[in-house]
């Protein structure tokens, strides 16, 4: 009976309980609300880097092309969370996706009074970092950034197709997907081998546009004297860039050959439309 009415370290055994109910509750509080707020701001972190990069991309893109000597490129894709005492993340990190689509290219003329066409088949970048929180999808269409965020497109770039009264159009084959969180190395190849068309007496270019409500608010700085530039808008995500009529005069037209290209290497070329 003495034992039983024996209060003697109650309070103590009492105080320690509410001291670990204490620390579950704030361990609780920093795995629901804390944690999340930390990732979060890694993978904005992240998403700032991966767009950078993605600019530095277009980049090496064109100096693949306009230097005809191989670029090696470098791309932060993703993000890790950190390893935290005591809590849990969701996952490993943050992955970046980056994936393409076809893009059709077709280019009419006139040399020497005789009618000629040819048609590609390009492609337009896309990134998308799949994580905790919502950033846009980022696109290189034509050579021009992009910033998808589902409802609406939205690009601060200037129109990189026309130039100093010249035309000048990327040509992108054989970039594979990726998925990863970690840096990503691309070996991106030129075009070595070009068809040289002269005598041109005019030209109509259309591209293929998944984006034509933002191609529509880009009107270029300077067009060759006499020709127009339109897009098609046929629905909210596609539709087609039109540049017609383009006088030819001593204009030079350099036509990527692509026939002996292969599929599984990155390879960038330059449709070019300008003076001799």
């Amino acid at each position: 009976m003495k034992l039983l009415n024996n209060e003697r370290g109650v309070s103590e055994i009492v105080g320690a309980m509410f001291i670990l109910l204490i620390l579950v509750l704030y361990l609780g509080v920093m795995q629901a609300y804390e944690l999340p707020k930390w990732n979060k701001e890694l993978e904005k972190q992240g998403f700032d880097m991966a767009y950078k990069d993605f600019l530095d991309l277009r980049s090496d893109i064109e100096d693949t092309s306009i230097r005809v000597m191989p670029v090696t490129s470098s791309m932060h894709t993703g993000v890790r969370y950190p390893e935290r005492f005591m809590l849990r993340n969701p996952g490993q990190g943050a992955y970046g996706l980056i994936n393409n689509y076809p893009l059709r290219i077709n280019i009419s003329y006139y040399s020497n009074g005789i009618p000629g066409n040819m048609s590609y088949s390009s492609h337009g970048i896309v990134y998308e970092m799949k994580g905790l929180s919502d950033f846009p999808k980022i696109v290189n269409e034509h050579g021009t950034v992009i910033k998808n965020f589902g409802n609406w497109n939205y690009s601060d770039d200037v129109n990189h197709l026309i130039l100093d009264n010249g035309i000048y159009i990327p040509f992108i084959k054989g970039i594979d997907q990726i998925y990863s969180t970690d840096s990503e190395t691309f070996n991106i190849f030129p075009v070595t081998k070009y068809n040289f068309i002269e005598n041109i007496s005019s030209m109509n270019v259309t591209l293929e546009t998944r984006y034509p409500q933002v191609w529509e608010k880009m009107n270029p700085v300077s067009i060759p004297p006499g020709s127009n530039f339109s897009v098609y808008n046929s629905s909210a995500n596609e539709g087609e860039i039109r540049i017609t009529n383009i006088p030819g005069y001593n204009m030079n037209l350099s036509l990527p050959n692509s026939s002996s290209l292969s599929d599984n290497i990155f390879y960038s070329g330059m449709i070019r439309f300008r003076e001799s």
